[in-house]
């Protein structure tokens, strides 16, 4: 862990202890590089809500839809804001890390972006065909709209599908399934509008510039958020296979194969040929 490293996980703690009951702040290691730290000189608030970490309260809760290889993870946030919600624009961003045995098929997502809330933006290549043994990890940020839910609290959902990928075989029979782990994301606020209520010079959260929206590329602040939650990383249960029955699964693959195609051959020559007349043939 380098210097820089060192001196923000130092940071995030002061943070939490300042912020008081929260119990998860996330701050991967890929914020270095992809989302920049706002020195306080160059903290603006003409264009950004920052929150005042002892007003206003996140809360995260996740679940996990469908079976198989194929799986949905729905993400409701709830930010309690301190103060001037109505006069708003508000955005959340996850900063959400994949670990190898996990991916997102892009094409998919970006057909699904046009009706939905959900707005992913990539930042890599993701190989949808690689095993998790041969696969990096991700990181992916997700925009959403946050809409008012009475009072003074935003809230949001999000619907991610996500693919797990395949293990590496195992050797003996005591194996039958691996386990992939989505990590809880972090949680970003951006907001525009009468900023002037939400402000407060005695804010202690931390600045980042990043992407202002998927289709917006402007550079805008947000705000990192603290949060509650009882939820643990989702886990998955991906089955894997077996390398005791490499041979025996090769052996009847080439013996369905050969038998299949000597069927077909068979079938060709054994079939009575058609007696077609050639049309200029008297």
């Amino acid at each position: 862990m380098g210097t820089n490293a060192v001196i923000l996980a130092l940071t995030v703690l002061m943070y939490c202890s300042v912020c008081g009951n929260s119990k998860q702040v996330y701050i991967p290691e890929e914020f270095d590089g992809r989302l920049r730290s706002v020195d306080k000189d160059e903290q603006s608030t003409a264009d950004v809500v920052k929150t005042h970490c002892h007003g206003n309260r996140a809360t995260i809760h996740r679940t996990k839809e469908k079976e198989g290889f194929h799986r949905n993870v729905i993400t409701d946030v709830e930010i309690k804001m301190k103060s001037g919600v109505d006069s708003l624009s508000c955005q959340l961003l996850q900063w959400q890390s994949l670990p190898p045995s996990i991916y997102i098929d892009t094409y998919q997502v970006q057909s699904r972006q046009q009706h939905s809330n959900t707005k992913v933006l990539t930042f890599d290549d993701i190989d949808v065909e690689k095993p998790d043994y041969l696969s990096p990890n991700h990181t992916i940020a997700v925009y959403s709209k946050l809409d008012s839910k009475g009072g003074d609290v935003l809230s949001c959902q999000t619907d991610l599908p996500i693919h797990l990928r395949y293990q590496r075989p195992s050797e003996t029979d005591d194996e039958s399934f691996g386990t992939a782990t989505l990590p809880l994301p972090s949680l970003l606020l951006h907001c525009e509008g009468d900023v002037k209520q939400a402000i407060n010079s005695s804010d202690c959260g931390l600045l980042y510039e990043a992407q202002c929206s998927l289709t917006d590329h402007r550079v805008c602040q947000w705000q990192l958020l603290s949060y509650d939650t009882e939820d643990d990383p989702l886990t998955f249960q991906v089955p894997i296979g077996n390398q005791q029955y490499t041979l025996l699964v090769t052996t009847v693959t080439m013996a369905a194969s050969i038998l299949g195609c000597l069927v077909l051959l068979m079938s060709m020559i054994m079939s009575p040929k058609s007696d077609v007349k050639h049309p200029h043939q008297d």
